[in-house]
């Protein structure tokens, strides 16, 4: 541990006054205000966006079973001469 020492002079009173500003509290406030809108927010959309944007990669579930369908059928006239042709032209779908 360290010891302070403080030479004070003997004729010369020791005054000093502590004091906040009230400018301080506001600041603390408005501070806290504006983080709280903030952080609301931030929750509020973290809520909502994942229901407002569809997980298909922007295509809908209608498109996806309609070019599935598609390549069914073309399989099944016999356009495709092995499984990995199916496979390929069935990955398009998923790409667009």
């Amino acid at each position: 541990m360290s010891l302070l020492s403080v030479h004070v002079e003997k004729n010369k009173p020791i005054t000093k006054l502590i004091t906040k500003k009230s400018s301080d509290k506001q600041n603390y406030y408005a501070i806290m205000v504006i983080t709280g809108i903030f952080l609301g927010v931030v929750w509020v959309s973290m809520l909502v966006l994942p229901l407002i944007i569809p997980e298909s990669n922007g295509q809908a579930k209608g498109d996806l079973n309609t070019c599935r369908q598609k390549i069914i059928g073309a399989e099944q006239m016999g356009y495709y001469s092995s499984p990995e042709q199916y496979r390929l032209a069935e990955s398009y779908c998923y790409m667009r």
